[in-house]
């Protein structure tokens, strides 16, 4: 970025530098979050949903989307 130094590459690569800087300076002056007790049923709620979503994806879609099966 230095080398070529384009207006779009500074105002892009830039914004990630003052973005991560605000970033780091607002995380220091937080403290510990409190610890939170998560049982298993998101993961399997996550885990079921997935894979039906999967399943959908593989029989239905992927051919009305794209015009070949996968499973042909």
């Amino acid at each position: 970025m230095l080398a070529n130094g384009d207006m779009a590459s500074v105002l892009l690569f830039g914004s990630f530098l003052v973005f991560a800087v605000v970033n780091g300076v607002s995380a220091s002056g937080r403290g510990d979050p409190a610890p939170v007790v998560v049982g298993p049923r998101g993961d399997v709620v996550a885990l079921v949903a997935g894979t039906v979503l999967y399943g959908v994806f593989l029989v239905w879609l992927h051919g009305f989307l794209f015009g070949v099966s996968p499973l042909a």
